[in-house]
């Protein structure tokens, strides 16, 4: 299954603890294991790498940088200024996280994997564009009734 892991999710592990967090963390961490398994391809883009290196605690953008590099197998080197704005018009959503989608389109990913509640509760009107808006959790247990 080809997927896209907005940078909320790639930060996860990093986070202020709390139990949603761990729970999303946790699942991130199967998701990645997957990769290893042949179950997931993660498609990576230039926005995504652009919000990584403006992370401001060193240790944190080092860690996720690590992650990045060993899980992404395919990268978007361009996005589509169009199909970000339109995006961003036909869904509401802010301009960096319709430049996510947009590479995710273009990258032809099944399922955009976000912890942004923004971004989850207009995962109806993303759709249109042919992908599943899901929670890491609830990726990690799509995968597991299959």
């Amino acid at each position: 299954m080809r997927i896209y892991l907005d940078t909320c999710v790639w930060c996860r592990p990093f986070d202020e603890y709390s139990p949603k967090v761990k729970r999303e963390a946790e699942a991130f961490f199967k998701i990645l294991r997957g990769v290893g398994e042949g179950k997931f391809d993660i498609i990576g883009s230039i926005i995504l790498e652009d919000e990584i290196y403006q992370i401001k605690d060193e240790r944190k953008r080092i860690e996720v940088t690590r992650l990045v590099a060993r899980a992404i197998s395919n990268w978007i080197d361009t996005i589509s200024e169009s199909k970000q704005r339109e995006i961003k018009r036909l869904t509401g959503i802010k301009d960096e996280d319709a430049f996510h989608l947009a590479a995710a389109v273009e990258g032809k990913a099944e399922c955009f994997i976000t912890v942004d509640d923004d971004i989850l509760t207009k995962a109806g009107k993303i759709k249109r564009y042919g992908i599943k808006v899901l929670n890491p959790i609830n990726l990690v247990e799509v995968q597991n009734e299959h």
